[in-house]
């Protein structure tokens, strides 16, 4: 075993001892979902009641959830821009008491480019959530921790841009999602591709990054589909556009790797090329379903484990405990459901096998935000519902 390894372990057990009261917290959310929610959305409410959109609705005035809903409506992201527009232009709080610290673009399920704020509160209630997911993972699957890892959290290559006032548009890395939390420590444990200024030189450049670690032993990105454009050289051996690739790939790998490389081509399955790999996360549910399945006939010797529902703009679900779906991330937004009778409910209100659309209120300054997504009911863990994503 390399010394590299070892740290990597010691890495680890230094992110579980540190991880122990976040999971009893979060435990305990779970057993209380309803009072969990309500002292949550107190909190924030009383943090932001000075912003210009605390002021606007009387946050100071709002005294519990049920007033809460009587005076803020839900927002579409269209309806929400005007007042993410004056956080890009003011030099006054705006959405929140905490200017962003940047702001993160994503499309959604639209065609409209969105730009979503990330404060230091914001990325809090991220960490909080991620790191129940990373413990719970480690217990399932301590393999992960045996070698690298590889995790996908921002869309790549985003060319940098700066708002009127000067708060950066998109993250500098992944890494900036982790800072200032124990999951910090885990950033040893990574593969980091060197950037890139486009999209094909990124991928090459990140693919070799994989191929070269014949101790890969974790995986994390989003959605199934990402990570075969990513490997679609080594799946598609007939295109001249790949052949071209996994020539520039094998010039810059040794002849172990090479080997297994052309194994993996060959064989259209991938155990040789990383042969501990334990565990690949990302979107399992709705649409992702059968691209995940598909995929995963091609690493047979790794669990395939669900990611729940994390979206650009906060987090609906996670893994944690057992049984189906993933419960709901009580401990992280506040979280309101439009069911078929198109009135909004909370968490703990959601009944077995019921479907709703998701809305969020974040610490980064979303109010009442109309997510786009659809989740089902499937189980319960302590009082808390255990969610699927539907689409």
């Amino acid at each position: 075993m390399q010394a590299g390894d070892d740290v990597k372990r010691a890495l680890w057990r230094s992110f579980m001892d540190s991880a122990h009261a976040t999971l009893d917290h979060w435990q305990s959310l779970f057993e209380q979902p309803e009072q969990s929610q309500q002292r949550l959305l107190l909190r924030m409410l009383s943090a932001n009641r000075d912003c210009a959109f605390g002021q606007a609705h009387d946050f100071a005035g709002i005294r519990d959830a049920a007033e809460f809903r009587q005076r803020i409506p839900i927002h579409t992201y269209a309806q929400l821009q005007p007042w993410i527009e004056r956080a890009q232009h003011e030099q006054v709080p705006i959405l929140t008491a905490s200017p962003p610290l940047f702001f993160e673009r994503s499309s959604g399920n639209s065609a409209l480019q969105k730009h979503i704020p990330y404060t230091q509160h914001f990325l809090g209630q991220l960490q909080g959530s991620l790191t129940v997911w990373l413990a719970d993972m480690y217990r399932q699957v301590p393999e992960i921790s045996h070698g690298s890892g590889y995790w996908s959290m921002s869309p790549p290559l985003q060319q940098p841009a700066m708002t009127a006032n000067g708060i950066p548009i998109g993250s500098v890395s992944d890494l900036q999602y982790l800072q200032g939390s124990a999951i910090a420590g885990l950033a040893g444990t990574l593969l980091i591709p060197e950037l890139a200024s486009d999209v094909a030189h990124w991928r090459r450049r990140t693919l070799l990054t994989l191929i070269a670690d014949a101790g890969l032993s974790f995986i994390s990105v989003w959605s199934p589909t990402f990570l075969t454009s990513l490997l679609q050289p080594l799946l598609d051996t007939e295109s001249p556009e790949s052949r071209q690739i996994v020539a520039w790939l094998e010039e810059r790998l040794p002849a172990t790797r090479q080997k297994a490389l052309r194994h993996a081509r060959t064989h259209g399955v991938f155990t040789e090329l990383w042969p501990r790999l334990a565990a690949v996360s990302c979107w399992m549910d709705g649409p992702s379903c059968v691209y995940a399945q598909q995929l995963a006939a091609r690493f047979p010797q790794a669990r395939w484990l669900p990611k729940g529902l994390f979206a650009t703009e906060g987090v609906v679900s996670l893994p944690f405990g057992e049984g189906p779906g993933c419960p709901l991330a009580i401990g992280s937004h506040y979280l309101e459901f439009i069911g078929e009778d198109q009135l909004p409910k909370e968490a703990h209100s959601l009944r077995m096998g019921e479907t709703a659309q998701v809305l969020l209120t974040t610490g980064a300054g979303l109010y009442r935000y109309a997510l786009g997504d659809q989740v089902r009911v499937v189980g319960k863990l302590a009082g808390t519902p255990r969610v699927e994503f539907v689409g």
